[in-house]
């Protein structure tokens, strides 16, 4: 039985997550984990509830590795926040960025000028704190 924060050999799967928009755990990651015989926490679901994130706070405390794919479905700032402090705890980390374009809509919004530039060069500062703590 696992003591309150014992650390799993899950994979935890962070990142994008809109339900219906983001697909790259179904359709990618998930089938090559389960070929793999690997576990993994999937905290994408319908109807997430408050009580749903402290499951998740939960089991992203204890994931040993944390699988962070940020696409450019949204502008991921609750996971980059989230992407800091696993780092911070040392888990190790899995990072794939993908980049917003000119133009790009965004949860009905235009991403266009100084908050395209904004939100590419917040990830880009990401990646290089990470470089600087590696696990």
């Amino acid at each position: 039985m696992l003591k309150k924060n014992q650390v799993t050999n899950q994979i935890f799967l962070a990142g994008s997550s809109t339900v219906g928009v983001s697909t790259w755990r179904q359709d990618t990651v998930i089938p090559m984990l389960e070929r793999a015989r690997k576990r993994y926490f999937n905290p994408q679901k319908e109807g997430w509830t408050p009580e749903d994130a402290v499951i998740e706070a939960a089991e992203l405390e204890k994931s040993k590795v944390v699988l962070m794919y940020l696409d450019d479905t949204g502008r991921g700032l609750n996971s980059l926040q989230e992407l800091v402090e696993v780092v911070c705890r040392g888990q190790t980390v899995f990072l794939v960025f993908g980049k917003f374009t000119e133009g790009q809509v965004i949860e009905g919004q235009t991403i266009t000028g100084r908050e395209l530039k904004d939100l590419n060069n917040m990830r880009g500062w990401v990646e290089k704190f990470i470089a600087r703590h590696p696990n």
